[in-house]
């Protein structure tokens, strides 16, 4: 795992949100954490365009949720909140905008 991901981590499996899934950073973060045994809704604005996050799909079927959200449209932010209305541990947002989804 990546430096300081796993420091005083409980042995439950977290619930984690990652915007920018797609690719580069978040789309290695949400390998990581997958590979380590917790679930992730990966937020992206394209999902049919991220053959990574499709492999993933493939080989953790059951632990990782993809949605479309676009973090610079509130409907879409909105949208994507619902369809990940599970309980969130970590949030890691590397889209360029703030926003608010809680």
């Amino acid at each position: 795992g990546g430096a300081g991901m796993a420091a005083g981590r409980s042995k439950e499996p977290l619930q984690i949100v990652v915007t920018g899934a797609g690719r580069g950073l978040g789309l290695e973060f949400t390998r990581q954490w997958l590979r380590r045994g917790d679930s992730v809704a990966a937020l992206v604005r394209a999902p049919e365009d991220s053959a990574g996050l499709k492999a993933l799909g493939r080989d953790f079927p059951k632990t990782l949720l993809v949605a479309a959200c676009d973090v610079a449209r509130d409907d879409s932010v909105t949208s994507a909140h619902r369809a990940i209305s599970q309980h969130i541990n970590l949030l890691t947002h590397l889209g360029w905008r703030n926003f608010e989804i809680l």
